[in-house]
């Protein structure tokens, strides 16, 4: 091949690359020097090329930093700020470039089609705005799962429950960021929870890709063990906001009778009588049977002829 044939071939390969768009990895890092370089080599393995890794240091007194830096590949940045976990989040969001934003933990590890996966299902559905997966735990094989597969219909209905979607799977569009959503200092160790709350009842679409596509560890250094108490009286707060959120959207007369129901079933659980997941499946199954007569109704009204 002449030379210039070999130069046009390497402009074609360097232009199909780069016309998929940038996604941006927010990568938050504390004290991680164990984990972070298996971290950084799932990224950078990854088959989807066109990222930028957002390093955000959020105060470690390790060696963490230094090993990031001990990489050469000039997609990562590294922000080092003081300790402040969810400002430090926050704040990288401010750093991406890219038109999709990938969430990820520095003690866990992506499956090497992670990227690819989420831009595809992104890219093919406009209205999806948030894409998450199953996970697996390291080293096993068994995945775990939060909520269905595909689009998630009445996700602030299933949200009731608790917490149906795995965090460090999120991809979501860098719009959501431009439209206001960030983590909130009030709900942490459960700020994720607390995102998806807020998002929903906005009727953002989300997406769950029916395979593993990161590897999670489980450690006695983790939020959810170390915190576990903070954590469950704010993910109890979040999700007694969200009830009384959707029952304020309610139309009367309707409105009025669910808020007679709550009263009455809070005075039962103050009293032990009816428990914290007793009480909220309770009205998981009033709120879906709600949506089910509503969209039977849409449906009818469809089908009915206009005159």
């Amino acid at each position: 091949m002449s030379m210039i044939g070999q130069s046009q071939k390497q402009t074609y390969i360097m232009n199909k690359q780069t016309s998929k768009p940038l996604v941006s990895v927010v990568l938050p890092m504390y004290n991680a020097e164990k984990t972070i370089a298996e971290c950084l080599d799932s990224i950078i393995g990854q088959t989807y090329t066109n990222m930028e890794i957002i390093v955000m240091d959020d105060g470690s007194t390790d060696n963490s930093v230094e090993v990031v830096k001990s990489y050469a590949d000039k997609r990562i940045k590294i922000f080092r700020y003081k300790h402040n976990y969810i400002v430090n989040l926050n704040r990288g969001f401010l750093h991406c470039n890219g038109k999709y934003i990938a969430r990820m933990d520095a003690d866990d590890r992506m499956c090497p089609t992670r990227i690819e996966k989420q831009v595809e299902v992104l890219e093919n559905h406009h209205n999806v705005s948030v894409c998450c997966s199953v996970m697996k735990k390291y080293g096993c094989t068994e995945d775990v799962r939060y909520g269905c597969d595909g689009i998630i219909p009445n996700l602030k209905i299933r949200l009731l429950r608790g917490n149906c979607l795995a965090h460090p799977t999120m991809m979501f569009r860098k719009t959501l960021i431009q439209e206001g959503f960030r983590y909130k200092k009030a709900y942490i160790y459960a700020e994720d929870y607390k995102l998806w709350v807020d998002m929903a009842l906005k009727d953002v679409v989300f997406y769950n890709i029916p395979e593993a596509l990161v590897e999670y560890r489980k450690s006695k250094a983790q939020v959810s063990y170390l915190y576990n108490g903070q954590q469950r009286m704010n993910a109890w707060l979040i999700r007694q906001e969200l009830l009384e959120t959707l029952i304020k959207q309610c139309p009367e007369p309707l409105r009025n009778k669910l808020r007679k129901v709550y009263t009455g079933l809070l005075d039962l659980n103050h009293e032990g009588v009816v428990a914290p997941k007793g009480f909220y499946d309770i009205f998981f199954n009033i709120f879906q049977q709600i949506a089910a007569r509503n969209n039977e109704m849409e449906t009818h009204s469809e089908k009915s002829p206009t005159t």
